[in-house]
């Protein structure tokens, strides 16, 4: 009679429920059955991981070397790793086993990344910088640039040069990090950036003083002539693409000598050559639109001031709201008889943190449609941090404005999350919104 090891049941025969090679290494590596090698992994948090030499030297000519290579170890000792963390090593050897991998974030990609290099994966690699180039947004920036240094990978250096030309560098700039030499300098070889060329000037100088900083050096108009000399930096300027009254207040940058050249259109030696300015990009910005609610689509008219409360999912640069133009009275016509006529647009809009702490306060004018919608750009760029309730106040002389209710906004995976707060028209209380939708970068 056949009796059955419960013991062991549910490991034997596992193979027969597995359709393919992927899957049943895939199991072979959760059992952890038949392993031949092991490594210990990590050096704060320690775990000694098993694996299997064939499948691994096949993955990786590393690892042929070291198991079937002519210095191979036949006493199957342990393998020390310590510049690897488990979780890394855990996600390495299941790419190895299965040809799959889910990244869940930068730092994870990064680190797995210096792995797949390490043991010359290719197109583990080819994964993971597909990831990271994916993920290279103004908020990321810092953090891919600092793998792209330290484990000297061209494509993301490029994704991330690519991302400091095409915004304001107050924009990514961080008073935490400061750009390398190597880095800097080739930011100034762009010829394409969203920066004129006195910005750009102004950039490398503020660079400089953070770096003399960082070195421990004071901050002279000496040293940071010689600093910007000896990177390289000073030379990549077009000093020559600059208007001349800017360059007259360069004594502080330049010897009389150099400025007296460029005065007279002249290059000294080593400087730039370029007289034409860097060609201007266009940002991209995204636009997360509100849906009108049908079953509350009652326009509503209101002069004054309109409230709104607005909190992100993520961190978002916002660059401006698209709100209403006022309505068309009859006395406007009559004013300006053309049909679509303009007037003259003056709001003022201001941001404030949940505590009512104005944050920055935008004064906008300008001539716009009647009877349509108008985007109302920030004075500069301003960063809504995840799940902070911010109040946008938008204020405006006079006139008559459709005021209604819309949805919340998602796109490009951020959910835009808006609280209208109590309006007054005279002694009518509403609860409806001005803002139609919201211009942001990532």
């Amino acid at each position: 009679m056949f009796v059955m090891d419960l013991k062991h049941s549910k490991t034997e025969g596992w193979q027969l429920s597995k359709n393919c090679v992927q899957q049943r290494f895939k199991e072979l590596l959760c059992l952890s059955q038949w392993t031949d090698c092991a490594f210990q992994v990590g050096t704060e948090k320690i775990e000694v991981i098993h694996g299997h030499k064939l499948i691994l030297a096949v993955t990786s000519p590393v690892f042929e070397a070291l198991f079937y290579g002519p210095l191979a170890d036949e006493k199957n000792q342990v393998i020390t790793v310590p510049d690897i963390e488990p979780h890394t090593f855990h996600l390495f050897l299941s790419y190895v086993y299965s040809d799959e991998v889910n990244l869940q974030s930068i730092e994870e990609a990064g680190e797995l990344l210096y792995v797949a290099k390490k043991y010359m994966v290719q197109p583990l690699t080819m994964t993971c910088l597909y990831y990271l180039v994916q993920h290279t947004l103004i908020r990321t920036l810092w953090d891919i640039l600092y793998i792209a240094e330290v484990l000297n990978e061209e494509e993301l250096f490029a994704s991330c040069i690519k991302i400091m030309s095409r915004y304001h560098y107050e924009i990514w700039n961080s008073e935490n990090d400061s750009l390398s030499v190597g880095t800097l300098c080739r930011l100034l070889e762009e010829d394409h950036m969203n920066m004129t060329e006195g910005e750009v000037l102004s950039m490398v100088l503020d660079w400089a003083k953070k770096e003399l900083t960082n070195r421990g050096l004071q901050d002279t108009t000496q040293a940071r002539r010689r600093l910007l000399e000896d990177t390289g930096a000073l030379y990549r300027i077009r000093f020559l693409a600059l208007p001349p009254e800017e360059l007259l207040s360069l004594e502080d940058v330049l010897t009389e000598q150099e400025l007296l050249a460029f005065k007279d259109r002249q290059v000294p030696h080593g400087f730039c050559s370029f007289t034409t300015p860097r060609k201007q990009v266009i940002p991209v910005v995204w636009r997360s639109t509100r849906e009108l609610l049908s079953s509350r689509s009652k326009m509503w008219i209101n002069r004054g001031e309109v409230v709104t409360t607005i909190q992100s999912s993520s961190r978002v640069l916002v660059i401006g709201f698209e709100v209403f133009t006022r309505l068309a009275q009859i006395n406007d016509y009559v004013r300006t008889p053309a049909p679509n006529s303009s007037y003259r647009e003056r709001l003022v809009v201001l941001i404030k943190d949940p505590d009512g702490k104005m944050l920055q306060k935008t004064e906008y004018d300008r001539n716009v449609h009647f009877n349509s919608s108008q985007c109302v750009n920030l004075i500069r760029p301003f960063w809504f941090e995840p799940n902070v309730k911010y109040t946008i106040s938008i204020s405006f002389i006079g006139g008559q404005y459709p005021i209604c209710t819309f949805n919340d906004a998602s796109s490009k995976g951020t959910k835009f999350l808006f609280e209208e707060v109590m309006v007054v028209d005279g002694s009518t209380p509403i609860y409806s919104s001005f803002i139609m939708s919201i211009s942001y970068a990532l």
